[in-house]
């Protein structure tokens, strides 16, 4: 077993820029569930493994059964594999289904099996406008596989922030860069001024 504490930072950073750190705060905690205590149950070299991570109230609002792709299974149709995960959605999480709206599925084919993913969205929840709170649920063969809930930042927004980051790390680059070269400067200017004897 091994956990540690950590938080969606890309949903955390969309918040505070888009309605500064005052405004975010209202939706941080409750209804965006940012902060977690992520615990892992593995074996060392074994690819299977349980995750889940927990509020700092207690609540799960992610988990995942991680199993070797060539893992035998079934090949459901979708419409089973989609009841099954809305019989985990709706009853083991206990989610309302009246506020959440189906958005799309994806089957992911393995040697031996068939993965499914359901995603829906949360109405009522969109402290920005063109961001959705989402829900997944993974299926593995016809098993489960994976829960998670997070806000869906717009990809746009997303694209405009890594451009505005790696104008940050190109200044800090050549910061470091004219930084060094002082350092250098100032190790040269000690050695010609020690020659001299005019420390």
């Amino acid at each position: 077993h091994a956990s540690r504490f950590g938080y969606d930072g890309n949903a955390k950073t969309y918040l505070e820029k888009e309605l500064g750190v005052e405004g975010a705060q209202k939706y941080l905690g409750k209804p965006i569930r940012l902060w977690y205590w992520q615990h892992r149950w593995f074996r060392p070299a074994t690819k299977e493994e349980f995750q889940v991570y927990v509020t700092p109230e207690g609540d799960i609002v992610r988990a995942a059964h991680e199993i070797p792709e060539d893992a035998a299974g079934a090949d459901l149709a979708e419409d089973s594999a989609r009841s099954l995960a809305e019989r985990y959605l709706f009853g083991v999480m206990q989610q309302d289904s009246t506020a959440l709206t189906f958005i799309e599925s994806q089957r992911i084919g393995r040697p031996h099996r068939a993965d499914w993913t359901f995603t829906y969205r949360a109405s009522g929840i969109e402290p920005v406008e063109g961001s959705e709170y989402r829900y997944s649920v993974q299926i593995l063969g016809d098993q489960f596989g994976g829960y998670r809930e997070w806000l869906k930042v717009p990809e746009e927004w997303m694209a405009s922030y890594h451009k505005l980051r790696s104008y940050n790390d190109a200044a800090s680059k050549a910061d470091g860069i004219g930084f060094v070269l002082t350092i250098v400067a100032m190790i040269a200017v000690f050695f010609i001024y020690s020659r001299r004897k005019d420390i």
